[in-house]
């Protein structure tokens, strides 16, 4: 079951199944707000978690790296992300800078602040040991929503439609530098057969 060290309003789970699942308990019974800064996550569960509160009123604020949307449940993902973001109380923001944005933190109704080690991923969750911070502290949890709420103006931080249709542009431009690039090579071969008939031609 993993070591569990508690103290005062402080608790850790070593047990990042266990985590994950008080994670999901605390999502899914909030109030009034959730505000997240995950790096990477591709667990459906915690999609759906996150939806759910939305629609029953509760405020969402998630900032994402763009690596979540290029993993093997990539498609999915975007899905799951759009369908969040329409909800009026929701709002979904990228990373799309340089480097990593590497933070993961949740903070839940302006009280509870969670901490984990690990990613939102099958892989964490399933495989790896990892430590999660669990604590209750008002005063720390504001602090991290309104940093949470800064982060959300900077410029390297976009709107999730905003990173969809770059996205969408950039696999255009990329798919049709593909198609030039083997339209050269497909002439440049016809070039040198229809070269070589001549010569054999002319022999």
């Amino acid at each position: 079951m993993g070591e569990v060290i508690r103290h005062s309003n402080v608790e850790i789970l070593s047990d990042s199944k266990r985590a994950f699942e008080r994670i999901l308990y605390l999502i899914e019974n909030s109030k009034q707000s959730i505000f997240c800064m995950i790096f990477w996550f591709d667990m459906e569960e915690f999609s759906r978690a996150l939806l759910r509160s939305a629609r029953n009123g509760v405020r969402i604020s998630l900032i994402t790296d763009r690596r979540s949307f290029e993993s093997r449940n990539g498609a999915q993902f975007e899905e799951s992300m759009k369908s969040l973001s329409v909800v009026p109380n929701s709002e979904v923001r990228v990373w799309d800078g340089r480097g990593l944005y590497h933070q993961k933190i949740i903070v839940i109704d302006g009280e509870n602040v969670i901490i984990p080690s690990f990613n939102l991923t099958s892989d964490d969750i399933n495989n790896n040991r990892d430590y999660c911070l669990f604590f209750q502290e008002s005063m720390f949890a504001k602090k991290f929503e309104k940093e949470i709420e800064n982060r959300f103006r900077k410029n390297s931080i976009v709107s999730l439609s905003s990173f969809l249709s770059r996205r969408f542009r950039n696999k255009r431009r990329v798919s049709k530098t593909k198609r030039r690039r083997l339209f050269s090579v497909v002439f440049l071969l016809f070039s040198n057969i229809m070269m070589f008939l001549i010569y054999v031609g002319h022999r």
